[in-house]
């Protein structure tokens, strides 16, 4: 059965304190994750990395972008299936200047 569109993560601002984008909101839901895209609205280049975590922080091997460099007035995309179940966190954070990149992350969502 398919599974529903859905926005995620509607445009949400990257800072540089980790924030998480979304998370599952019940255990009668999964999501997968088809689309990530980061777009950076300076002027010059801007450093971002998206985690998968269930607790929320960076920690080694979670991942999916790490410092990638997103260009100035540019935007990078991100495609896959990652299915996040109702323990998992995805977050971003930049180690450039706060408040510059724009993170929306897009998928569907099914019923356990």
């Amino acid at each position: 059965m398919p599974g529903t569109n859905i926005l995620l993560c509607p445009p949400k601002l990257v800072t540089t304190s980790i924030a998480d984008c979304f998370a599952t909101p019940a255990a009668t839901l999964f999501y997968i994750v088809r689309h990530i895209h980061v777009a950076n609205i300076d002027t010059v280049a801007q450093p971002v990395s998206v985690c998968l975590s269930t607790t929320g922080d960076q920690t080694a091997g979670t991942e999916l972008l790490k410092n990638v460099s997103v260009p100035a007035a540019s935007y990078i995309d991100l495609y896959g299936s990652w299915r996040i179940a109702n323990t998992k966190l995805l977050n971003a954070i930049t180690t450039g200047t706060t408040n510059k990149l724009v993170i929306t992350i897009s998928g569907e969502a099914y019923a356990v």
